[in-house]
C-alpha cells in the first residue's frame, strides 16, 4: 500500500490548521532515502491545549476519526482512516528528544505536492530508536547508520 496521498493530505491539513509537528522514526527515515517499510506516521507535537485543538481540526481535514488514548494521563493522537491500513500518530514526547525545539533545530522541510513537512535529521532518528531499544527498533539500526554515512559522505564531496 502506497500511504503518500495520506501524507500528502495530512501535511496540507496540518499547514491549513498551522499545526507544527515533526515527521519522526521509520517514515521520516523513508523519505531520507533509508530502505525501510512502515505502516505508521509519526508526528512530534509541542504538548498544548492550542495544538491538541489543530490534531482535532487535521483529523476532520482528513475525513479521519481522533482518537485519544488514556485522556487525560497520555496526550497521544491517532487518526483513524477506516480500512486504510496504516496509522496516523501525534506523540508529546519521544525516547532521545529532549525539547521539540532542539528536534527543530536540526529538522530538515521537505515538499509535499504544494505543502511542506518537517523531517527529523536522520541522526535523530538514529538516536530514538536505539534510546527506545526495542527490537524492532535495533533491527533497522544498521540502514539507517549506513544510510546516514552515505549521506553523510555526499556532503563531504560536495
Amino acid at each position: 500500500m502506497d500511504a503518500t496521498k495520506y501524507l500528502v493530505q495530512i501535511a496540507a491539513a496540518m499547514e491549513a490548521a498551522k499545526l507544527e509537528a515533526i515527521l519522526i522514526g521509520n517514515a521520516a527515515a523513508a523519505l531520507h532515502g533509508v530502505p525501510v517499510q512502515t505502516l505508521a506516521f509519526d508526528f512530534l507535537y509541542d504538548d498544548t491545549v492550542e495544538n491538541e485543538e489543530k490534531i482535532a481540526i487535521v483529523a476532520n481535514r482528513v475525513s479521519a476519526t481522533l482518537k485519544h488514548s488514556f485522556p487525560p494521563l497520555d496526550t497521544l493522537y491517532s487518526l483513524d482512516f477506516g480500512p486504510a491500513d496504516f496509522h496516523v500518530n501525534f506523540l508529546p514526547v519521544a525516547h532521545g528528544i529532549s525539547s521539540i525545539a532542539s528536534l527543530r533545530s536540526r529538522s530538515t522541510t521537505v515538499a509535499m505536492e504544494g505543502s511542506t513537512l518537517l523531517l527529523a535529521s536522520l541522526a535523530d532518528i538514529i538516536k530514538s530508536k536505539r534510546e527506545a531499544g526495542r527490537p524492532k527498533d535495533k533491527a533497522i539500526l544498521d540502514a539507517l547508520e549506513k544510510t546516514l554515512g552515505e549521506i553523510e559522505a555526499q556532503a563531504q564531496q560536495g
